[in-house]
């Protein structure tokens, strides 16, 4: 129960080392520039990845698709291939969340951003150990997102929320995580810090997926990239690798009965430059983003 009440807590009502813990790491995490990272996958290929520190921009493509945020908070997930279109839209507030497994460091800033999400910290010679009470231990939707048949279907709120333990070093990366998170339920999770990581900021050399070996091939910290150059590069990255790899594009599921089929986007091989994807990108998603409709880009001729 009080696990419970803490979700629902003012900031001024957490621990005083959750804020000791909150500002020491806000003093050493990059505030500029951008890292982007790729990851190779034997089975399911390579996985772009990257995020803007100025903006919390970010983004992640694979498998043909592009999901991300924009410096100006647009959404973007859909397909960048000949088969479907991107769609432009709101995204939960933890959508970024799903970089966690390869940014640790970005579970602990975005999670203490929580109001009352912190419930305990402590500091020792090796660094910190903090806990977090959430929504089934993860941070992609807090409890005021969740639809009531959803909190019912686990057993209300005191078994949804769960307890995630987090282990620092003096750098603040994570050396142990423990609770339910994916792809280990209920089970400790140890991420290796790569080389190019930095004080307040992890890039893993790999996941921590024991049926995958997923592996850092690449990995660039940028300090002096604007926000606005970040998305370009994410886009012109994503369009051109699934430009070159068109072999891993998986087909889309068809629309819906009574839904109107999407227009295909199409890649350089049908007629379309990768150029003008990512104008259509880039220039396109305001108007249509207020419209809230899904993109469509038309067959020419």
């Amino acid at each position: 129960m009080l696990l419970t009440w803490a979700l629902f807590t003012a900031e001024i009502a957490q621990p005083a080392q959750v804020d000791r813990l909150r500002s020491a790491l806000d003093a050493v995490r990059p505030r500029a520039g951008s890292v982007h990272a790729e990851y190779d996958d034997p089975l399911n290929g390579r996985e772009l990845l990257g995020y803007c520190f100025e903006s919390g921009a970010w983004y992640r493509t694979h498998g043909g698709r592009l999901y991300g945020q924009d410096p100006r908070g647009r959404g973007y997930w859909g397909f960048l291939s000949p088969e479907g279109p991107v769609r432009v839209g709101e995204l939960e507030s933890g959508a970024d969340s799903i970089l966690d497994e390869y940014f640790p460091t970005l579970f602990v800033i975005r999670a203490l951003e929580i109001p009352g999400a912190a419930v305990r910290a402590e500091q020792d010679e090796h660094g910190w150990v903090v806990e977090f009470a959430l929504p089934r231990g993860r941070r992609n939707r807090t409890l005021g997102e969740l639809p009531p048949p959803e909190i019912e279907r686990w057993g209300g709120m005191d078994q949804l929320v769960r307890t995630v333990t987090v282990t620092l070093d003096h750098r603040f990366h994570v050396t142990n995580r423990l609770g339910p998170v994916n792809p280990v339920e209920d089970g400790a999770v140890q991420p290796e810090s790569a080389p190019c990581s930095r004080p307040g900021f992890q890039v893993v050399s790999r996941t921590p997926d024991p049926g995958a070996d997923t592996r850092l091939v690449r990995c660039e910290f940028l300090g002096t990239e604007s926000r606005e150059a970040f998305w370009d590069r994410a886009v012109s990255r994503s369009v051109d690798f699934v430009v070159k790899n068109p072999e891993r594009t998986p087909v889309p599921v068809a629309a819906s009965a009574g839904e109107e089929p999407p227009v295909p986007i199409r890649t350089r091989s049908s007629g379309v430059s990768a150029q003008d994807l990512r104008v259509w990108l880039l220039a396109g998603g305001g108007a249509l983003a207020l419209a809230g409709l899904v993109v469509y880009y038309r067959r020419r001729g």
